[in-house]
């Protein structure tokens, strides 16, 4: 799976603890373009799973995505809550008023499977309960993406459709335009180069 991924966008990872989510913005995405809810909550609390830690947390990628998106970059947010609607809308009407385009990738990989991967997990283990409901929020909430403001969705449905996606940056036609000017003054400058030293071989 191809995935085209505009400048000017934010991206929701979408799925429930196991679903490496982590994984795939670390393997595609730059660390200063990852948001972790986890990151956060690890922070700010010495058990990042203990009872209030998430809403204690969950303003500072909020607030961190505000200023990103303000100085005009890129920004993935990466958190098992974004299965809850109520979690996706602060960050969907940050879009609408930055005039960004808000994209959705949803993990949507068998609960089994998840339930293993959270069960390797070392450092942070959520409890199968709570991945179970986890999974059915997002199962629940998939469909109406697009209603909700989503511009593009994709989703993945085995392991290997994560392992096997490719992630392509579309740049601003600003900058795809100053790109290509600079290509044109390159191949310019190399063109005169060339004809003056024809123009000085021929001369000797």
């Amino acid at each position: 799976m191809r995935i085209t991924v505009p400048e000017l966008s934010i991206v929701l990872l979408i799925g429930p603890s196991g679903s490496e989510k982590s994984t795939f913005a670390a393997r595609h995405f730059r660390p200063s373009e990852v948001l972790s809810l986890q990151s956060v909550r690890r922070m700010i609390s010495v058990d990042s799973q203990e009872d209030g830690a998430t809403e204690d947390a969950w303003s500072a990628p909020l607030e961190l995505a505000a200023r990103r998106l303000s100085r005009g970059h890129l920004t993935v947010i990466d958190a098992a809550e974004l299965v809850e609607a109520e979690r996706r809308a602060p960050l969907l009407e940050l879009c609408a008023e930055l005039h960004y385009i808000p994209m959705a990738l949803v993990f949507a990989l068998p609960e089994p499977t998840c339930q293993i991967r959270n069960g390797a997990h070392e450092d942070v283990l959520v409890s199968p309960a709570r991945v179970s409901e986890q999974h059915r929020l997002m199962t629940a909430g998939e469909p109406g993406l697009r209603r909700e403001g989503f511009r593009h969705v994709h989703r993945f449905s085995m392991p290997a459709e994560t392992e096997a996606a490719t992630i392509h940056r579309l740049p601003l036609w600003r900058n795809r335009r100053e790109d290509r000017d600079h290509l044109i003054w390159w191949s310019g400058a190399r063109a005169v180069d060339g004809a003056a030293r024809a123009v000085g071989a021929a001369m000797v």
